[in-house]
Parts: C-alpha cells; sequence; structure tokens
C-alpha cells in the first residue's frame, strides 16, 4: 500500500484535505464519504483491508470536519456537500482513469451517496451505505424543527453539539476510547447544516421505485444513533439489484466494532460481484 494526502480547493475557496490509500494495478477504487463529526483517516483500517484484496480506495474530510477547511459541523446547504462528491468522484477518475469506482459511505455518508446518486447520476459502479442516516435514532420533535428554522433567518452558521453518545459509536470499548481521544473528531453541527440534513433524509427516506444502482445496505440491529427500520424500509420499496442486511449485536459502527472482519468480509463479496 502507498498512501497519499492531497487537498482540493472548491469553488467557494476552501481546502479540502483528502487522502488516496493506493496500490499496484488495483481492480477498482472505493470513494470513501465519512459519517458526522469524524474524518477519513478514521477508516485507515477499512482501506488496509480492501488495499490487500485489490481495490484502491480514496476519502476526504468534508468541509468544517477533520483537515478540511470551514467552520467545524457547518455547511451553509447540501448542494455544497454534493459538489464536493463530484470532486471526489473527479479525483477517483483522474488517479484511476478507465477503473470502475465504487460508493462507500457511512451514516451521514450514506445519506449523502444515496442523494449524490438519484441528484447527479453519478458514473460510479455501485453503491454500499453503512448505517445510513435516513431516520435518527431518536428523531427531532417538530418544536425544534420550528426553532431552529427561526434561527437560521439570522444565524445558519450557529453551532450546537450534535447530541451523539459515544458509547453507542461501538460495543468495543477500547474503539468508544479512541473516537472520544481522537483530537479531529468533534460534536458541532450547525443550523443550516442540520436542517440540510433534515430535508436531505427525508427525500432518502420518501425515494421509492426504480434505483438503477446495484445497492447494499448494512445496519446495526442495536444502533442507536440512525435507525436500522428505515434502511430496512427505504431497501423494500426499491427495485432493482437491492441487498439490505441488518447484523445482530452491532451499534453504529459496525467497521469498528467487534468481529469487523466480518463485515469487511461481506462488503468485499458485493464488491467482487459488482466489478
Amino acid at each position: 500500500m502507498t498512501a497519499m494526502e492531497f487537498y482540493w480547493t472548491t469553488s467557494d475557496g476552501l481546502n479540502i484535505f483528502a487522502k488516496d490509500w493506493s496500490i499496484e494495478q488495483p481492480k477498482a477504487v472505493i470513494a470513501l464519504v465519512h459519517g458526522m463529526g469524524e474524518h477519513c483517516l478514521r477508516y485507515e483500517h477499512v482501506a488496509s483491508f480492501f488495499n490487500a484484496q485489490g481495490y484502491a480506495m480514496v476519502g476526504y474530510d468534508r468541509r468544517g470536519h477533520g483537515q478540511s477547511g470551514g467552520k467545524k459541523g457547518h455547511a451553509p446547504n447540501i448542494d455544497v456537500l454534493l459538489d464536493e462528491i463530484d470532486d471526489l468522484l473527479e479525483q477517483c477518475k483522474q488517479r484511476y482513469p478507465q477503473l470502475p469506482i465504487l460508493f462507500y459511505g457511512h451514516s451521514m455518508g450514506g445519506c449523502l451517496v444515496v442523494l449524490h446518486a438519484i441528484k447527479r447520476h453519478p458514473m460510479v459502479k455501485a453503491i454500499f451505505c453503512s448505517s445510513p442516516w435516513i431516520q435518527l435514532g431518536t428523531p427531532p420533535n417538530a418544536a425544534t424543527k420550528l426553532v431552529a428554522s427561526l434561527i437560521k433567518l439570522f444565524a445558519p452558521s450557529l453551532t450546537l453539539s450534535n447530541g451523539l453518545d459515544v458509547k453507542h459509536i461501538s460495543k468495543d470499548p477500547k474503539e468508544v476510547k479512541r473516537y472520544a481521544d481522537d483530537p479531529l473528531v468533534h460534536n458541532k453541527i450547525s443550523i443550516a447544516l442540520a436542517l440540510g440534513m433534515m430535508d436531505a433524509s427525508n427525500e432518502v427516506d420518501t425515494l421509492s421505485g426504480d434505483f438503477k444502482y446495484p445497492l447494499y445496505i448494512l445496519h446495526g440491529a442495536d444502533d442507536q444513533i440512525t435507525a436500522p427500520a428505515a434502511s430496512e424500509a427505504l431497501a423494500k420499496r426499491l427495485n432493482g439489484d437491492i441487498q439490505m442486511e441488518i447484523l445482530a449485536d452491532r451499534y453504529h459502527e459496525m467497521h469498528n466494532d467487534f468481529h469487523k472482519e466480518i463485515v469487511f468480509e461481506k462488503v468485499l463479496h458485493w464488491m467482487n460481484r459488482n466489478i
């Protein structure tokens, strides 16, 4: 494995941190879109596994996350996040011309890659979603949404705690501590981003009919951060090459939970089938 860190600049002037986990003669490249509050370097072990199986991987830190520019936890709207995914795919194409590209989206990233697929129609081979944010484990009530909408009128970049309980990241206490001690992880979300993600997740939550991409959704049965039932419901509403699994005794980050190797092998089998 040869890993290289690099940056690109968004159309509105932010520096985006990215990493290319490359190998010689890969058979495909994975485009990684991480979850809320985290960053792409938390997927080093995921990249290492797939590198060993013949896949390159390119990931980036969303604006306001990790080592990228922007106010922590803030994006003015969802379109700029979809633009960043466009940039990610362009980087994959430039670095690995002619190779198939596979989306890998976790949590918030899982919602964003599905939304990107239906709005931007990217040239990707297939889409994998890990614990996607379609519905939250504890959805905000109507009063909270109303107050947030009012605040957005005069302070859209105001950031608050995202309310995530770190104990629900993984059943492995070592992984919980690693998350809590990571200086690049934060718990911030702005009013504009929170409302934008509510709209984005609602759009995915009502998606139905034909879906042109092979889609694989994995969700932990005990996930309290995002709702596994919403993932199941989405899979049932879609027509096409749709695969859905609920894994028993797993929390939100199945790639950082006990027996994560089982998860990796499941995703590998699906990726091999789709390239």
